[in-house]
């Protein structure tokens, strides 16, 4: 029989079932379509050596008048910037310098035990804090430089008492030390990593302290929960988003303001230098009513007024979820609305709470809980205005908007959608594979990111079995094709100053589509087919031969991709009499012997330096009887 060519449609589908989605891609991870063909997607190396701590879910990047380059990364236990190959840690500091009132505030805990128990009257530090001592004299096992530095709260025992790590083991136990002038320094509360929807007693941020400036505490337990009980939250829309610590950023010019999630704005002054920490833009000189509390903070760039959206009115310490805020032009100190400045202020009135903004070319972009709004520089008197756009839609996360294309996408609790003036919904052919495995629990972790040498946007997203992020979803806007996989990265920045995009992951930064492996090792890619069969399934098939159309894209001098064929004999049977072959730059046929009446094809890689593009296959296909 003639070799016949069978060309796949460009995208999975997960919508239908395998044997209904015939001639199309059934499944997949690490490969993307490009001119509607497969192929593996790039690599990634770890972009710099060091490590920063915590979970970074938020990034942003700009130059300075002298051509500096930084990176700005805000996680749930500090903030960093990025300058060459270094972390510089500004997070600011909540409770300056003091002296410990109490002489000898360290006690050891045990007999070959690194805890040591810290007396300091009304600390106001949460497990996880950050806490820096100077002053110190030795004791015990423990020199001067041992007690002397950044420690971290390991324990809050109660008011007056927590406990730090100082890595040696001490020699006796109830010894007390360090002298009578030791000084303390406490920086901001650290947040949460992970959401818990179901909140008892103790669990989320229950007890915990507030940044400098809040005041709004944390949602009351109902009084029918019990000491120790846990209650789930009836709707994911009650799940309060500043659970877990998420930052919004930008930058003034040369220097750089961010918030909290529901939390005070900080800025950090270029000019001080990267060993100088952020304050909060409330306490610079000449700040006049700096909102206490943000929910979102980001620059209107083209008219240069900083807006903070779902903020504190005047100088209150009061979160007001709906309003917004803008300081003065050019001036990011001052915020009262005077007939000298162009401040001022716009409350919404269409929904219960701001969820997040986005800054595009001509507006800016708000969510609430419930529609889509438009804010717009319009000049004095008014400066903004800020109309409805949508009331049905709002979206899954903070971070889970994206500028792309001259378009705007986002992930909702439902679907995806786009906005070019009017808001439309994606058609996705993953949208029920996405949605049906999905951790509603931790959606606050959504994070969406633009790839626009590849004209992808990119969302990553965690499954029902995973605490943290562990998949993605990509969506080619020039093509409207989808593809699927499993990658946990926590937060992602397109090329910029860098000419890589950037993710984050486990206190590491990685540049993406950097070379064809993941790190140190071998990247596995693959993509399988939905079933084919002949003449509407009627006839069985034997396959003889295969003509292989795989063009090799990767550096390494021997490359090879798998090639298997996977029979069966009915849409819910299990495939059966694989066939499978080696293909490599010098394949010319694949000589196999298959028999079925449906065939998928799946190809594979999994060595190091490996790249490929799935063509269009050719195959020696034939009736064939049941034996």
């Amino acid at each position: 029989m003639a070799l016949k060519k069978i060309p796949f449609r460009p995208g999975i589908v997960k919508e239908t079932t395998n044997y209904a989605n015939e001639g199309g891609w059934f499944d997949g991870d690490k490969i993307r379509f490009r001119a509607g063909l497969p192929e593996s997607i790039g690599g990634w190396k770890q972009g710099v050596k060091g490590l920063f701590k915590g979970s970074c879910r938020s990034m942003h990047d700009w130059v300075s008048l002298d051509k500096n380059r930084f990176l700005a990364l805000g996680t749930h236990l500090k903030f960093y910037i990025l300058w060459g190959s270094t972390f510089y840690d500004i997070t600011p500091i909540r409770a300056p310098l003091a002296d410990i009132e109490i002489d000898d505030p360290f006690q050891t805990q045990g007999v070959e035990s690194s805890i040591l128990i810290v007396h300091d009257q009304d600390h106001n530090a949460t497990k996880d804090d950050f806490v820096t001592f100077s002053g110190a004299t030795g004791f015990d096992a423990f020199t001067p430089e041992m007690l002397n530095r950044e420690h971290q709260v390991v324990q809050v025992l109660d008011t007056h008492h927590y406990t730090i790590d100082v890595g040696t083991p001490s020699l006796a136990a109830g010894v007390s030390g360090g002298g009578p002038d030791v000084w303390v320094e406490y920086q901001i509360s650290t947040g949460l990593d992970f959401a818990v929807p179901g909140t008892g007693w103790g669990a989320g941020p229950w007890g915990g302290s507030p940044l400098e400036g809040e005041t709004h505490p944390p949602p009351p337990k109902p009084e029918w929960v019990g000491w120790g009980e846990s209650y789930t939250f009836e709707s994911v829309d009650l799940m309060p988003f500043s659970q877990i610590r998420l930052w919004s950023q930008d930058n003034f010019g040369e220097d750089l303001f961010f918030c909290a999630y529901e939390g005070p704005i900080y800025c950090w002054n270029r000019t001080g230098g990267l060993e100088t920490r952020a304050v909060l833009l409330a306490n610079v000189p000449g700040a006049q009513e700096v909102p206490r509390v943000a929910t979102v903070v980001l620059m209107s760039e083209a008219d240069r007024h900083v807006v903070a959206l779902g903020c504190s009115p005047g100088a209150l310490d009061i979160l007001d979820p709906m309003l917004v805020r803008w300081s003065d032009q050019e001036h990011w100190e001052e915020w009262r609305p005077m007939p000298s400045t162009s401040a001022g202020e716009l409350r919404l009135s269409s929904g219960s709470r701001i969820v997040t903004g986005l800054r595009t070319r001509q507006e800016i972009l708000i969510w609430t809980d419930k529609n889509l709004h438009s804010m717009r520089f319009i000049g004095m008197p008014y400066v903004f205005s800020i109309v409805l756009i949508n009331e049905a839609v709002s979206i899954i996360s903070p971070n889970a908007a994206v500028n792309a294309g001259g378009r705007v996408f986002w992930m909702d609790r439902n679907g995806f959608y786009s906005y070019t003036g009017q808001v439309d919904e994606l058609p996705c052919t993953v949208r029920d594979y996405v949605f049906s495995d999905f951790n509603f629990g931790q959606q606050a972790k959504v994070h969406g990111g633009h790839n626009r040498n590849f004209q992808e946007v990119i969302w990553f997203y965690p499954s029902k079995a995973s605490q943290e992020v562990d998949r993605y979803a990509i969506y080619n806007y020039v093509e409207n094709v989808w593809s699927i996989g499993t990658l946990e990265r926590t937060c992602w920045l397109d090329i910029g100053w860098s000419a890589y995009p950037m993710a984050t992951a486990q206190g590491r930064l990685y540049f993406h589509e950097y070379g064809f492996n993941a790190g140190e090792d071998p990247m596995p890619a693959w993509v399988q087919s939905s079933d084919v069969d002949l003449d509407d399934g009627d006839s069985f098939m034997f396959v003889r031969k295969l003509i292989p159309d795989v063009h090799f894209r990767g550096d390494a001098q021997e490359q090879a991709l798998g090639l298997t064929l996977k029979m069966r004999s009915a849409p819910g049977g299990s495939y059966v009499n694989d066939a499978r072959y080696q293909v490599t730059p010098l394949t010319r046929t694949c000589w196999m012997r298959a028999r079925g009446r449906q065939v998928a094809l799946r190809a594979e890689s999994n060595s190091l330096g490996t790249a490929w593009r799935l063509g269009v296959q050719r195959f020696d296909l034939q009736p064939d009887g049941k034996r």
